[in-house]
């Protein structure tokens, strides 16, 4: 029986996931977790297979909850489940230890074969992320700009990209304004960005959002 957890903060995800899974009777959901802490509080008291995890949540990085649950148990394997593109948020997530990564749009054959290869010890790879390994054959490696910045610091970066303010991105992260200018100066220091408009043609010239042009 391959042990679940679902880590979402929207009820209606985890409900939907719950329906896809109880179909199977070799899956069995054995928790979920709707915020940081109740992630934490189950990987340390409770041991499961598979957590299927949505990188959104208000109060941390969803990279950051990936790192730690796997400080805390490596034997825990981890399936992003998650509304960002795959093309910017994929590839830091397998490199920080996920498993695989699924859009939320996924259909449902597509979470269970996922959930099952995972378990035997594969990782999961989808048609979107495999197109984007083949297009990078014979490309230049050389890493890009923002692979030097933390989770944190490229949430800030794609949130300003968006055109957002900075008390917005505060208030969207659950941090003080002093705490998210900190981040977007440590950020712009590292790139050797000197205004927004630098950082909004960045990310657009890298892929990092969409055009809005």
């Amino acid at each position: 029986m391959i042990k679940i957890l679902i880590a979402d903060d929207h009820e209606l995800v985890r409900e939907g996931l719950k329906k896809v899974i109880k179909a199977d009777i070799d899956m069995k959901i054995i928790g979920e977790a709707s915020n940081v802490s109740g992630i934490i509080n189950f990987v340390i008291n409770k041991d499961c297979d598979i957590i299927l995890l949505d990188l959104n949540f208000p109060e941390r990085s969803g990279f950051d909850v990936l790192q730690e649950i796997k400080d805390i148990n490596k034997q825990t394997k981890i399936i992003i489940l998650s509304m960002l593109p795959e093309k910017l948020y994929a590839e830091r997530a397998l490199k920080l230890g996920a498993w695989g990564y699924l859009s939320k749009g996924a259909p449902a054959d597509e979470i269970v074969h996922a959930i099952r290869q995972v378990m035997n010890g594969k990782r999961y790879i989808s048609d979107v992320i495999a197109q984007l390994l083949v297009e990078n054959v014979g490309k230049d490696f050389s890493k890009p700009l923002h692979d030097k910045l933390s989770n944190r610091e490229m949430d800030v970066l794609i949130k300003i990209a968006n055109g957002k303010a900075i008390k917005k991105i505060a208030d969207e992260m659950m941090i003080s304004l002093s705490t998210a200018n900190s981040y977007r100066v440590r950020m712009m220091k590292k790139m050797s960005f000197n205004s927004n408009s630098e950082i909004i043609y960045y990310a657009i010239k890298n892929g990092l959002i969409e055009s809005k042009i």
